[in-house]
């Protein structure tokens, strides 16, 4: 069994600026960390293509489609 800490850096690492993920059944594009003070170690602004502004969002919760290189 492998530790949780252990998946929630792989997961951070994925998410990258320009990583494609899914949420929902709406699509985006991670725009970067969320920097802000409250913000969780796993929170990145993600741009959804139904919206016109971005949305903080937790990374455990998106589906990487396409990872950023």
């Amino acid at each position: 069994m492998t530790h949780p800490t252990s998946h929630t850096g792989w997961r951070l690492s994925v998410l990258k600026t320009g990583t494609l993920v899914a949420f929902r059944g709406s699509v985006g594009l991670v725009m970067g960390a969320c920097k802000k003070r409250w913000a969780k170690p796993a929170d990145v602004w993600v741009m959804w293509t139904d919206e016109s502004k971005p949305r903080i969002e937790s990374g455990l919760l998106l589906e990487v489609l396409n990872a950023s290189r």
